[in-house]
């Protein structure tokens, strides 16, 4: 045999040729496979941008409205209808109620029982003990607001600013305005509108979609309700 016969040889033998097809055959299905994903993950980044521009829109329009009837009213003429104190305990000596959707205590003359169950429903949140799951609490308990803090799920964070603002909305078309110091806070309404505006990083995906992504806490801080 001489050297060209040699050279001509494949390195691997004919094996190399018999597995071929299926080497080709297995990445195909790998990359259709990755180029599902690919097209998912494209849906759900152009449906949670079209959602959040829809939601930032109105946000934006309500607190325009929102300064303007501020401005018109005198700091002077606001009549406090009760505070929940500094702790659990003067919480409920208080005749506070613990509102799952402001993660806080509340003054039971600004605690729309209403619209707070109706968000409950429509988003059937979980809550667990600890970041990574734990254990999960009935929502029976939670509403209790004897804990120190929750997890729920990543939604929650979205949810609780849009609650906040349907509460601002329903005070203005109210005939005796009666709001809390929480939906009041122009700090709080900024921290909103930065959330809620259009954020398509993968932390943030990531944290939409987690049973856990959002921690609720209990610790009363003199939430105030204000008539006027």
């Amino acid at each position: 045999m001489n050297l060209n016969d040699e050279l001509d040889k494949p390195l691997m033998g004919r094996s190399c040729d018999s597995e071929q097809p299926e080497s080709s055959t297995l990445l195909e299905h790998r990359t259709l496979g990755l180029h599902k994903k690919i097209q998912a993950r494209t849906r759900w980044s152009l449906y949670l941008h079209i959602t959040t521009l829809i939601i930032t829109i109105l946000t934006w329009i309500s607190l325009f409205i929102w300064n303007q009837h501020e401005r018109s009213i005198s700091p002077f003429a606001l009549i406090e209808r009760g505070h929940c104190g500094w702790s659990v305990e003067e919480a409920k000596a208080n005749d506070c109620v613990y509102d799952i959707m402001m993660s806080s205590w509340m003054p039971r003359p600004c605690y729309d029982e209403e619209l707070s169950e109706s968000f409950l429903r429509a988003n059937n949140f979980t809550y667990w003990t600890l970041n990574q799951g734990g254990e999960e609490v009935p929502e029976a308990e939670v509403k209790k607001g004897e804990f120190d803090i929750l997890f729920t799920h990543g939604t929650y964070h979205y949810q609780h600013c849009i609650y906040l603002w349907k509460l601002q909305m329903k005070a203005q078309k109210s005939a005796v305005r009666v709001l809390d110091s929480i939906s009041r806070s122009q700090a709080h309404i900024a921290h909103c509108q930065k959330l809620l505006t259009p954020d398509l990083s993968s932390h943030t995906l990531y944290q939409l979609q987690s049973k856990t992504g959002t921690p609720i806490h209990v610790k009363p801080k003199r939430q105030t309700c204000w008539e006027g």
